[in-house]
């Protein structure tokens, strides 16, 4: 009986030593899935805040970089284009050199537009103040792709960012952004201009009636070429009214 009783109190004093373990790992459980409970709810309104402080100066930072892009190629005509004439302190671009007509394609001038508002892009991120918290902005790795509509330039913009708050981590990507630009319209425009005098370039002065309801106005630069301003008064950029101006060259270097 004695070696009985002594295996009965062993078992009882290993059981007691389970049921505390097992109390013990209940007890680290539930206090970490209270501590978690607790602190999601702050985190998530930190990140909710920085992904709209983030997305705000994204997107402002992105509004200025289509506009500059549309006001630098509305200057210039294409900065793809040569020769250029001078014009005041700017040179423009020729888009008829007395024989061809050398206007871009809408989708060429839509990889200009974006490719050119890459670089104020960059730069109005690179001027933002620095935030409460952690963010890269992987500006090696954009992806902006213009398109338009009758009267609208459209941009749709991917732009990998990594917001750090606290131990939480989250990523944005995708931004999107129009101006009240008709460069479809213009386009077309210019197109249908460039077409009529290419068969008779001394039809130039008159031919402006072509342009309708879009301002046009002649400048004489010298006695080979004339610029040619085009503005569109339901086209703003910045609230001004957005211009497109482009040189024309002529086949005898005579003025009509």
């Amino acid at each position: 009986m004695h070696r009985k009783g002594s295996w009965y109190y062993k078992g009882q004093l290993t059981l007691f030593i389970l049921l505390g373990i097992f109390i013990i790992m209940i007890f680290v459980v539930v206090q970490t899935l209270m501590h978690n409970q607790l602190n999601q709810p702050r985190f998530t309104g930190q990140e909710d805040a920085a992904k709209t402080v983030v997305s705000d100066f994204v997107q402002d930072c992105l509004n200025h970089a289509l506009e500059d892009s549309l006001y630098s190629i509305g200057q210039v005509g294409s900065t793809e284009l040569e020769p250029f004439i001078l014009f005041e302190d700017s040179s423009v671009g020729v888009l008829f050199n007395g024989t061809t007509n050398l206007l871009p394609s809408l989708s060429a001038y839509g990889t200009e537009i974006a490719q050119g508002a890459i670089i104020p892009f960059t730069k109005c991120i690179s001027d933002q103040e620095p935030l409460p918290f952690t963010i890269d902005i992987d500006t090696e790795h954009l992806d902006f792709l213009v398109s338009f509509e009758n009267t609208i330039t459209h941009l749709e913009a991917h732009i990998p960012i990594t917001i750090i708050v606290g131990s939480s981590i989250t990523t944005l990507s995708t931004f999107s952004t129009t101006a009240p630009v008709s460069f479809a319209e213009t386009h077309a425009l210019v197109s249908t201009y460039l077409t009529r005098i290419s068969s008779d370039p001394y039809l130039i002065p008159i031919d402006l009636l072509l342009f309708g309801d879009v301002n046009a106005a002649i400048y004489p630069l010298d006695e080979t070429s004339i610029l040619i301003q085009l503005i569109d008064p339901g086209s703003t950029v910045g609230g001004n009214a957005w211009s497109f101006q482009f040189g024309i060259q002529f086949p005898l270097g005579d003025y009509p």
